[in-house]
């Protein structure tokens, strides 16, 4: 219409231009409106996809440091769990051992494999012999000096805990 407008001019009436003017006036304005409209929703999409992939970031690192912590925590725990029991071997091999047993589930190192090993010769796992038949339940006294056995072969045998011996 513009283009038939200025090769036109004297076809139009005075109102009629002022007519045209305002309308490619407001169709600019609004072409323009959209484009700034069409620009905004560009910026605010590759801002939310930045954020997207800056906060994925931040998680993925928040994760393995995490991770890392509770790694470095654990390995702290158990070293001093191995010492604790380690120290505990000889006075009190029961509670060495599940000591050693808790450490090696926290956190499995050639330290609590080592300890487990040396727990399980301890007196506390020494087997002891007497019955002809299969033992068939073992009851301790609270002291842990003692304890009896029963056996398939219907006996029962009360034995000295740090001797081994009936």
């Amino acid at each position: 219409m513009r283009d038939w407008s200025q090769e036109h001019p004297q076809a139009l009436t005075r109102l009629d231009q002022v007519f045209l003017v305002a309308s490619q006036n407001h169709l600019d304005a609004a072409r323009s409106a959209e484009q700034r409209r069409a620009r905004r929703v560009r910026f605010l999409a590759g801002l939310f996809a930045a954020l997207f992939a800056i906060v994925s970031v931040l998680a993925v690192v928040s994760f393995r440091q995490t991770r890392a912590a509770e790694l470095s925590r654990n390995t702290i725990l158990v070293d001093r769990m191995v010492g604790q029991a380690q120290d505990l071997l000889r006075s009190d091999p029961r509670l060495a051992t599940l000591l050693a047993l808790e450490a090696d589930r926290i956190h499995h190192t050639s330290d609590t494999e080592d300890l487990l090993t040396t727990a399980a010769r301890s007196p506390i796992f020494r087997t002891v012999s007497g019955h002809t038949g299969d033992v068939t339940s073992v009851a301790y006294r609270p002291d842990g000096t003692m304890f009896a056995t029963s056996s398939s072969d219907k006996t029962v045998r009360i034995w000295n805990a740090a001797a081994g011996s009936a």
